[in-house]
């Protein structure tokens, strides 16, 4: 059936399977249309996509009917013979008086009286999605009886519909799968891959995430047609296409889900790092432990915003984020080896200070604490990471000292003023020297082990 026999009786599709078809054709179409608008630059503002109205769904804008199309699954409709009900004359004169025939394709709107008003669908922009390739479909009748078998049924086509063409070389779409994943569904992903492309999204190589988005979007549609049915009478399931594009580019249901995921991290590695303490240091102060695990728990409940500014700020080195959306973010700003040796251990073993979360390290003697625990060999390219990090370096631009796992006693802007000299070098612009500029000129790299040290001994 189609999307349902309330809303409609003349569209019965052959099948259930037909009209999750049906609906995974109007993502489609609605993903295309997208894609296009945002290739021209084009507003998506007033853009909709209208399911069962006149035909099974409509791309319209504002009032205006852009594309009709009718879905059909027939397994066995290898010719237009088996679609004569679309293709038949939809405004036969009768009587000298236009009328309208139903189960033909409707490209005309309404009048009240039920009598076909003006054309709302050019020529054109009059769709058939058929499951399995018609044969001689568009042909003039010699040009028909030439390709097919014989006592094959010629139908004419005057409402002028044409095939709906899905890639360079087929104008049909069928149910089969490959790989597990059936053809629109793929078509789809793709168009949701270009839309995240455009939109320099986090997620536009994820494969996985773009598969759940069009999962999202046929969600969404569901719930429209759930909606409209409980109306009286049945309306029509609609969907904007800003709608559409607000879930393929939303990263905020993943964001929230990487932000826990990374909290369960953070807390998960302080435990077994107090359980490494326990079995390497026969004395330990459990009272410090309590006292710094308090801290970790302030940080652990810190709300989304800051939580997320805090993980971003302790990672200078990595790949400038605006959010926590990424997947591969849990695997690069949350290292537990980094957690153990830089973070956690200055915090328990510095004892002539306290740690300061939001100046994000020590403030007597300006230290500032980072994860980055690369070795002194890497030094240029951890500089170079850090000086393209402007949001950073506003927020550290009065330090003195950057606490780190390996590169100790190393300046900071001289390693940046070696790249500038090197021949063609990238960081020879004004921007760089701003960025130079807003960072300490003294500033050095201190090793965790150093800073404990220089800390406790005063």
């Amino acid at each position: 059936m189609e999307m349902s026999d309330i809303m409609s009786n003349r569209n019965a599709t052959a099948s259930w399977h037909g009209y999750t078809h049906q609906s995974k054709v109007g993502v489609l179409l609605a993903l295309r249309k997208i894609n296009e608008l945002l290739e021209k630059d084009e507003t998506i503002n007033n853009w909709i996509i209208k399911f069962e109205s006149a035909e099974d769904f409509d791309i319209m804008h504002g009032s205006k009917v852009n594309s009709r199309h009718q879905v059909k699954a027939y397994k066995n409709g290898n010719y237009p013979n088996a679609y004569k009900d679309v293709l038949q004359e939809a405004y036969p004169i009768i009587n000298g008086e236009m009328t309208k025939e139903t189960q033909a394709f409707q490209y005309r709107s309404i009048k009240e009286d039920n009598s076909p008003g003006e054309i709302e669908v050019d020529e054109g922009s009059r769709y058939l999605h058929t499951i399995v390739e018609v044969e001689g479909f568009g042909l003039t009748e010699e040009e028909f009886e030439k390709v097919v078998p014989p006592q094959t049924v010629y139908i004419p086509n005057p409402n002028k519909v044409q095939l709906y063409q899905y890639n360079e070389h087929e104008y049909f779409c069928d149910f089969s799968k490959s790989d597990e994943e059936c053809k629109l569904e793929a078509y789809c992903v793709k168009e949701i891959k270009e839309i995240l492309i455009k939109e320099n999204s986090p997620f536009k190589e994820i494969k996985q995430i773009h598969k759940e988005k069009f999962l999202y979007i046929v969600d969404a549609l569901d719930n429209q047609v759930r909606e409209e049915h409980l109306k009286e009478p049945v309306g029509y399931p609609t969907l904007s296409l800003k709608e559409i594009l607000e879930i393929v580019i939303s990263t905020g249901a993943q964001e929230r889900t990487n932000t826990q995921i990374m909290r369960e991290v953070f807390m998960c590695v302080w435990d077994d790092y107090v359980e490494e303490l326990q079995l390497n240091t026969p004395n330990l102060d459990l009272e410090i432990i309590d006292d710094i695990g308090s801290i970790i728990k302030e940080i652990y409940h810190l709300n989304d915003d800051k939580f997320k500014n805090f993980i971003i700020y302790l990672n200078p080195d990595q790949k400038s984020v605006d959010n926590l959306a990424n997947s591969q973010i849990l695997t690069t700003h949350l290292q537990s080896d980094s957690l153990k040796d830089i973070m956690y251990r200055c915090l328990c073993n510095i004892t002539e200070q306290t740690f300061d979360r939001d100046y994000l390290g020590y403030k007597n003697g300006k230290y500032t604490l980072s994860l980055i625990n690369r070795e002194q060999a890497s030094i240029k390219s951890v500089v170079g990471k850090i000086s393209n990090n402007s949001e950073y370096l506003k927020k550290i631009h009065e330090r003195d000292f950057l606490i780190n796992g390996q590169i100790n006693n190393q300046k900071v802007v001289p390693e940046i003023i070696k790249g500038q000299d090197e021949v063609n070098s990238n960081w020879s612009n004004e921007n760089d020297e701003n960025k130079i500029h807003i960072m300490n000129s003294e500033m050095k790299f201190i090793t965790a082990t150093e800073v404990i040290k220089r800390i406790n001994e005063g």
